[in-house]
């Protein structure tokens, strides 16, 4: 990795990247500017079936704003580490779809950050110990999302090193290589891996000794990550999918039906789908207290 080539001095290097943090703080300021709006907290709490009062309300409020922060700031990191990333190694995966995929990735690690990191009440060094599963704080399609979409991708890969699209004059664009459908494939399996890793742990997360009302909270706080994990999460790795997808249509010339245009449309679609709505679904954790002690 070698910033120092021509027109990449150390001195230029210190510069974009002081630009980069200034810019980047700037652009999460500007995009997490309602962190602070009073109806942010009620707004999430009720949509987790929760009434909040002076007790849950400051814990509330805290994670919305901390968990709003955090997200907004991985996907701008997300961008930039990409821009950087392509720079190092002399590669283009933040264009087109590659773009969206690693703001994404970079928002799922910020929703598991602000989980991790939230401050909660309870005693502390003790803890409840009940039963938990992925699927008490997400529906089970949203649970299978990102093994699916893992699935479809390296489907789409294996069909393109099976049949290559040969060079063809008049296409938009020469066929990508054999290796760029196999890395597409390898990356989305660990972005799997990656989500199904930060789920176990949210999951798995000791939850400390409170009152029920606080640890209605503290349970839609997992289920809230545990959405933006895998709704997100699967996401980036659709993203990976329409890379892909585009790569193939682009390489073939005469497609019927102006398949160039709404095949690589459809994986958009899902995107939103999952980013922008399965992400933010209001969910009521179904769970109950069955067994308590300290653990």
């Amino acid at each position: 990795m070698n910033f120092t080539q021509p027109g990449w001095s150390f001195a230029d290097l210190l510069l974009v990247t002081l630009s980069a943090l200034v810019g980047g703080t700037f652009v999460v300021g500007i995009l997490s500017r309602g962190v602070h709006r009073a109806e942010l907290a009620p707004v999430w709490a009720r949509s987790h079936g929760i009434d909040l009062d002076d007790r849950t309300a400051p814990f509330a409020r805290w994670y919305c704003t901390l968990a709003t922060v955090t997200r907004v700031a991985g996907g701008v990191g997300g961008f930039y580490v990409g821009s950087m990333f392509d720079r190092a190694f002399g590669v283009d995966s933040s264009a087109g779809f590659g773009f969206w995929a690693w703001v994404i990735s970079g928002w799922v690690l910020g929703a598991a950050w602000a989980e991790q990191r939230l401050p909660r009440p309870g005693e502390r060094g003790a803890a409840t110990v009940l039963p938990r599963s992925t699927t008490d704080y997400i529906p089970r399609g949203l649970a299978i999302a990102p093994f699916a979409a893992v699935a479809v991708t390296v489907a789409v890969a294996v069909v393109a090193l099976v049949a290559p699209v040969r060079p063809t004059p008049g296409a938009l664009q020469l066929p990508a290589t054999p290796l760029t459908f196999i890395v597409g494939a390898v990356v989305s399996v660990m972005l799997c891996l990656l989500v199904v890793a930060l789920r176990r742990r949210v999951v798995g997360r000791p939850q400390p000794l409170m009152e029920t009302d606080l640890l209605a909270v503290d349970d839609a706080v997992r289920a809230s990550t545990i959405h933006h994990i895998s709704g997100a999460g699967a996401a980036a790795i659709v993203c990976i999918t329409g890379q892909l997808i585009m790569l193939q249509t682009a390489a073939t010339k005469g497609l019927p039906l102006g398949v160039r245009g709404w095949l690589p449309a459809l994986p958009l679609v899902i995107v939103l789908f999952l980013w922008r709505f399965w992400s933010f679904r209001p969910w009521r954790v179904a769970r109950t207290l069955t067994r308590s002690g300290v653990r």
